[in-house]
């Protein structure tokens, strides 16, 4: 996940859980409405990058809401991931 934060971001990596675990923190996803795009066949930080890049440099930006942006990893496999980027919107 990256949070916006007053200082710039945070970047947290994390798994779904439905109870908090001790010692570690929890973080509520909104629910809104989120642009979801996909990737695949590389290493996850490239795909992650690279969708992250396409969002943001491209006309679709100006849709983005200050929010939680997060990035999954679907086949748990970071050298040839199968990804997702889940954008939130206005």
């Amino acid at each position: 996940m990256i949070v916006p934060h007053k200082d710039g971001i945070q970047y947290y990596a994390g798994v779904a859980a439905k109870n908090a675990v001790a010692g570690y923190e929890s973080i509520l996803v909104p629910e809104k409405d989120y642009l979801v795009s996909s990737a695949g066949g590389d290493k996850s930080r490239l795909l992650f990058d690279q969708l992250e890049d396409n969002f943001f440099e491209g006309e679709n930006s100006s849709l983005y809401q200050d929010g939680i942006i997060i990035e999954i990893l679907l086949n748990g496999n970071p050298m040839d991931a199968e990804v997702e980027l889940w954008i939130p919107l206005q």
